[in-house]
């Protein structure tokens, strides 16, 4: 089963594929790019069957323990629906003793490193280009 927010940088990850009401989700702007809609054609798309949606690999929020996790690159976005769960998965790292960078890119939404604004694109594809190199050279 695929890590929702796995691999060595996960970008405006979600915590929780087994959220029952994506719409409780949050945004810090008033028409958000991931709209409760879409998320539930997401969720659908990418884990079909409904009970798998609880497993930690899928939903890593829901995990019993995070500890022994490689090092980790979270973004998330300061728009986007799915930052708090982003920012609480950075922090459970952390407390579970992971070696963590998080960065917060202000201003942006949801998959902002294709859709804009460039700079900001760039500059998070850099981090997580950097981190990965970092990440395979040691």
């Amino acid at each position: 089963m695929p890590s929702a927010c796995g691999g060595p940088a996960p970008v405006c990850p979600l915590r929780d594929e087994d959220e029952p009401d994506p719409a409780t989700r949050q945004s810090l702007i008033a028409k958000p790019l991931l709209s409760p809609q879409l998320m539930r054609i997401f969720t659908a798309a990418y884990v079909p069957n409904p009970a798998d949606r609880a497993h930690p690999l899928v939903s890593p929020g829901l995990a019993d323990d995070l500890a022994g996790l490689p090092p980790a690159l979270v973004i998330t976005a300061e728009n986007d629906r799915l930052r708090d769960e982003g920012d609480a998965y950075a922090k459970a790292l952390e407390a579970a003793g992971v070696p963590v960078t998080h960065r917060v890119f202000e201003g942006v939404d949801h998959y902002f490193t294709h859709t804009g604004p460039v700079a900001a694109g760039k500059q998070a594809i850099d981090l997580m280009a950097g981190t990965l190199r970092t990440a395979l050279s040691a």
